[in-house]
């Protein structure tokens, strides 16, 4: 499955090759081994950028510079919003993680088969090689997004989960920072629009599910289809699998906490609606009652000018006869 980071800051970036993507450490079943990365993109071969990751290199690439000469392609905002920390300066790029399902760590890791770690690594590579046609520069203004399908992204393969109470769990993943930049035809370098790396996450988890259960075959696993539809290797017990996941199994009692807590709050509030709500209806039904009998003492005095009107009418008629009477 693929995750996509939010925009990663220049100093993030480099913090983070510093403590996490090249730090040994989050490879317990290889340790003693240099974790260096190593980039891909058809930008990062025509910038020379091949092998392993140089901290220098990651450094100037995040920062939007030239990585041979430090020369600043991609310039940073200067804003208010960005100096009170409202904005980012500039955005490095974006770390795409590959994970791979629970049932294919155990059996690269603990279970010491690497042709499946470089299964893993091949359909990485596949999906990002997918992914690169659809990478698009930023052109400015109103003007449409050009395609540029070129990329330059430095790749960290972790072999371990966030340790939980001392135990690191096997969980085979590769980060893939794509940096905030991509030439365009006019030759300039210009940051990129990652629209539509968003839009085509779903089809990239795709190609390396589907490339990672085409290899796995090959070596001769059963397979079965596990959660998002990603292939996972039969054989294994729920039982293990439970035990072989505490940071999901931390995630889940905290998610039921939070939603403890978030319907509970949400039956205070509908609690107080109510009664607030039945406290209208009570003084709307007060107000027809007065209303009602307003209602009726004015239909009560309207039949009283009724009455003494018709009197008046009578009273007069009488009067006018009498004086008719008179003059006979």
């Amino acid at each position: 499955m693929l995750d996509i980071s939010k925009p990663l800051t220049a100093s993030k970036a480099v913090n983070y090759f510093r403590q996490e993507y090249a730090a040994a450490d989050n490879s317990y079943y290889t340790q003693g081994q240099t974790l260096q990365g190593h980039w891909h993109g058809q930008f990062a071969e025509e910038l020379g950028l091949t092998g392993a990751v140089g901290q220098e290199h990651f450094e100037r690439m995040a920062q939007g510079q030239n990585p041979a000469t430090g020369e600043q392609w991609i310039q940073h905002r200067n804003t208010k919003k960005t100096q009170n920390g409202a904005e980012l300066e500039h955005r490095a790029g974006f770390d795409l993680t590959f994970n791979a399902p629970k049932t294919v760590s155990l059996v690269a890791l603990p279970g010491h088969d690497d042709r499946v770690r470089q299964a893993h690594a091949a359909s990485v590579d596949a999906a990002l090689d997918a992914g690169q046609e659809y990478m698009q520069a930023r052109m400015g203004g109103n003007k449409l997004s050009q395609t540029t399908g070129k990329w330059a992204a430095a790749l960290f393969e972790h072999d371990t989960a966030r340790p939980e109470n001392g135990y690191p769990a096997p969980h085979l993943h590769t980060h893939v920072v794509v940096f905030n930049m991509t030439p365009t035809g006019d030759g300039r370098v210009r940051s990129m629009q990652p629209a539509e790396m968003f839009r085509i996450q779903s089809y990239l988890t795709a190609v390396y599910q589907n490339e990672l259960a085409v290899r796995l075959k090959g070596l001769g696993y059963e397979l079965t289809s596990g959660t998002n539809h990603a292939p996972d290797i039969q054989g294994f017990s729920r039982e293990y699998l439970e035990a072989e996941s505490q940071r999901t199994q931390r995630i889940n009692i905290c998610l039921c906490y939070f939603v403890g807590v978030h319907y509970n709050f949400l039956g205070v509030l509908h609690h107080s609606y109510f009664n607030r709500f039945k406290t209208c209806l009570i003084e709307i039904r007060k107000d027809h009652t007065q209303l009602l009998q307003a209602n009726s003492i004015l239909d009560q005095d309207c039949s009283m000018c009724e009455e003494t009107v018709t009197a008046i009418q009578c009273h007069c008629s009488r009067q006018r006869d009498q004086l008719i009477m008179s003059q006979l």
